[in-house]
């Protein structure tokens, strides 16, 4: 399960980054479908610069929010990277649509914050008119989640992020009884 996951995300981004890709004078280290095959994580990019890799999320299932993954930034990274599906039926595929202007209030969404505290989300309604692909996938029983979507526009619609990869889901211990 876990080597589809790892192929959706490298399709997505290959996908993705043929469409998004341009010079962007950002430093960073670069993606490569090597990257993205080899080491598991989920990766936020802008053009074919890595801006963060998320390897990890404390994740939850209720039956009043749904499934909730939080991911943050390795390093003291000031960032974060949060899946959000409601309703949640079970470990299966979820498609990610874009929100649109006048449409309803998505309830799945994946959304991340950067170092300076801007917000990029696949329900924010983009500036103009634009194709989207995304979807959240898990794999080995909800242990792993792959979630990939672009173009992730934050609020103002002045800038978008790629999202894509696979990354571990950690769940609270369930407390026994004495």
């Amino acid at each position: 399960m876990f080597r589809r996951l790892t192929f959706r995300a490298a399709l997505c981004s290959a996908v993705v980054l043929g469409l998004l890709a341009g010079p962007t004078g950002l430093a960073g280290p670069a993606v490569s479908e090597a990257h993205i095959i080899g080491s598991p994580g989920v990766i936020v990019a802008r053009g074919f610069f890595v801006l963060v890799t998320f390897t990890d999320a404390k994740c939850s299932v209720s039956a009043s929010h749904g499934f909730t993954a939080t991911a943050k930034g390795s390093g003291g990274a000031h960032v974060s990277l949060h899946v959000h599906i409601d309703p949640f039926e079970k470990f299966g595929t979820y498609p990610l649509d874009q929100g649109r202007s006048g449409g309803p209030i998505l309830k799945t969404f994946i959304s991340y914050t950067d170092s300076h505290h801007v917000d990029f989300a696949s329900n924010f309604i983009p500036p103009y008119p634009v194709d989207s692909l995304g979807e959240i996938d898990f794999g080995d029983g909800g242990r792993q989640i792959g979630v990939g979507f672009h173009p992730m526009f934050n609020s103002s619609g002045s800038d978008a992020v790629i999202v894509t990869g696979v990354m571990a889901c950690h769940y609270p211990r369930k407390k026994t009884k004495h």
